[in-house]
């Protein structure tokens, strides 16, 4: 044997006999976003779940959802209702029943016009409701797991930024308290 050999060999036990503990590190790349990204990919849901101070960017199955707090579950029940509201709003807006208000929640528009179609004025107003419980649930649920609900009105605020940015061109949303169409 050469000489080298048998000094990592001698070393190797060495090591052993000493109770020594090696750490490998793994290879990771991490990705860095600012703080306004990345609680617009929360609110957005690009963000799954916030556990601790790590972010999940995965789908969530059912085993796993078992495994979630009260709040989580509820979390993402209103995450799932606002992704199947998203095309009945979408055409709500589109036709101008309903608008982004700056508090972050939708808002008929037209009561006066979807009175002569109840059954229409009560859809839109149930499908505005749900969505506006599920917005409530989401916003306070990321101020909450950011602690900052002392700042909920910054995170109502963003929302409704978002909210705003996403909607097509056409749609009504609110500024300084005027209703304005979105070019």
């Amino acid at each position: 044997m050469n000489l080298l050999r048998k000094n990592s060999i001698f070393l190797f036990f060495l090591i052993l006999s000493l109770n020594c503990t090696i750490t490998l590190k793994p290879r990771v790349n991490v990705s860095l976003i600012d703080a306004t990204d990345a609680l617009e990919k929360q609110i957005l849901g690009e963000f799954k779940i916030i556990e601790s101070n790590y972010l999940y960017i995965e789908d969530v199955s059912v085993k796993v959802e078992k495994n979630f707090k009260k709040e989580d579950t509820i979390f993402y029940k209103a995450m799932k209702e606002r992704i199947y509201f998203e095309d009945i709003i979408n055409k709500y807006k589109k036709k101008h029943y309903i608008g982004e208000a700056e508090n972050g929640r939708l808002e008929v528009l037209k009561k006066d016009a979807l009175n002569s179609d109840s059954e229409l004025l009560d859809n839109v107003n149930k499908t505005v409701g749900i969505d506006n419980n599920a917005r409530e649930i989401i916003v306070k649920y990321i101020a909450k797991k950011n602690n900052e609900l002392d700042k909920i009105n910054f995170y109502w605020n963003t929302f409704y930024k978002i909210q705003v940015k996403k909607s097509e061109s056409g749609t009504f949303f609110e500024s300084n308290g005027i209703w304005k169409q979105k070019k």
